[in-house]
């Protein structure tokens, strides 16, 4: 009987190459993967790059843009400033010949004054308005100061002019918006010098206890007449006071100390007004520091003109 010898089959020899192969895609595969995520990580990387430098040159944009706009403001700002003393100029000689009643033009003068005081001054007219106010003028909603609200009862006591405190303090705090910007020109001859007033008395009465304040505190040096509705003059403010005016000498400039209501308290009526005095009126400056001030300030302007006669030596008078 013959024996069949089965030939030795080779384990592992079709495994090990077929694991290689295996081995050798799944390394390739791997390695393409890798490629593949270092491309990818490389595009986002330029792109993050490109999307820095982009917000880099948006952002100098947009600073220059700011530059632009603040830069622009501040041209509108002294055009509007220089355009205002200008007409302040020619109202102050114009008024030497005749009447002029300027209500707007008035307040605005003194709020351009009292802005050079502040150290950041707001950026509208309306909102300098509105800090004067809670300065100087309202004390809460409804409510005026207490000077202010003596100053509206030598309105009513002395001028007959009777406007309740709730009403003159909404007045007060919506007067610049309120008050028009034409001027109107009286007649020539006698009547002349700067006036304000209203057909309102409401409005007549806050223009008048926003410009005696302003007056106190050095923002107006205008003497200014206050007239009723049917234009007759109340009474002038001057140096911050309210003063009666002569009625002998209608024509006449000059304007004497008001006197005394019969309130039943003259004494205090005096004191309050010595103490608007003492406590309201600004510290004097340094000559010095005047001086600098002036240097800044637009040639030509009032408050140029203003501060430098401020500064100037005052001249000793001679004796006999």
């Amino acid at each position: 009987m013959q024996t069949s010898v089965m030939p030795v089959r080779k384990v592992g020899s079709k495994e090990s190459k077929g694991q290689k192969l295996i081995n050798e895609f799944v390394e390739t595969i791997i390695s393409s993967k890798d490629a593949v995520i270092s491309s990818r990580d490389a595009v986002i990387s330029s792109k993050d790059a490109e999307i820095s430098s982009k917000n880099a040159e948006i952002k100098k944009l947009i600073s220059l843009h700011d530059e632009v706009v603040s830069t622009k403001n501040e041209l509108i700002k002294a055009i509007e400033k220089s355009s205002i003393e200008s007409k302040s100029i020619m109202l102050c000689e114009l008024s030497k010949f005749r009447a002029i009643l300027a209500n707007r033009y008035v307040l605005e003068s003194a709020l351009i004054t009292y802005a050079a005081t502040l150290e950041k001054s707001p950026t509208t007219t309306t909102a300098l308005m509105e800090k004067f106010c809670s300065e100087h003028m309202i004390l809460k909603k409804n409510t005026l100061k207490p000077k202010v609200q003596a100053d509206l009862m030598r309105l009513k006591t002395r001028y007959g002019i009777d406007v309740k405190e709730p009403e003159a303090a909404k007045e007060v705090a919506s007067l610049f918006q309120n008050l028009s910007t034409q001027i109107h020109y009286g007649g020539t001859g006698d009547d002349t010098g700067i006036c304000i007033g209203s057909e309102n008395d409401l409005r007549a009465a806050a223009m008048a206890l926003c410009m005696k304040r302003m007056q106190r505190l050095r923002y107006c040096s205008n003497t200014l007449t206050l007239l009723d509705r049917s234009n007759n003059m109340v009474c002038r403010i001057c140096e911050g006071k309210f003063q009666t005016i002569d009625v002998q000498t209608p024509s006449s400039t000059e304007v004497q100390e008001e006197p005394v209501a019969d309130t039943g308290n003259s004494v205090q009526d005096d004191l309050d007004e010595k103490e608007d005095i003492d406590v309201e009126q600004p510290e004097e400056k340094p000559k010095k520091k005047i001086k600098e001030e002036a240097k800044d300030l637009p040639s030509g302007s009032v408050l140029k003109r203003k501060r430098e006669e401020e500064a100037a030596p005052k001249e000793k008078k001679k004796r006999g």
